[in-house]
């Protein structure tokens, strides 16, 4: 009886083991931003998330490839001049009237990061 003890406190302290993978699988983690993208996160989170981190009317998902699958071959340059002029229902510019081209371009290079990690937002 006295061996099977630790046998059973083996057995125990293993049933605990791989738990912790498992929850980390099911909401993966984002690397750090690299540095280049961080002015971007602020044009993006100043405008464009109310719409890109639900997919609110329409808004390809921000990190979601699926939804941006379509629109990345047309460039950085492309996505630009869809922002500038407006798509859909989103307004040119994004409504968003005081922020410079470059700063446009800083955002929607945030966003193309961000779909090539293939990691929605929220997570």
């Amino acid at each position: 009886m006295t061996r099977l003890i630790p046998l059973w406190l083996l057995a125990v302290a293993l049933s605990g083991c791989g738990q912790q993978g498992e929850a980390e699988d099911a909401a993966p983690q984002l690397p750090p931003t690299p540095a280049e993208h961080l002015a971007g996160i602020a044009v993006y989170e100043s405008g464009c998330a109310s719409c890109h981190d639900s997919s609110r009317d329409g808004a390809p998902r921000l990190g979601y490839l699926p939804a941006w699958e379509k629109r990345l071959p047309t460039g950085p340059e492309g996505l630009v001049q869809s922002v500038a002029e407006g798509k859909g229902l989103m307004p040119p510019r994004g409504d968003l009237a005081d922020v410079s081209d470059d700063q446009l371009a800083q955002a929607v290079a945030y966003m193309i990061y961000r779909a090539k990690l293939n990691i929605p937002a929220g997570h």
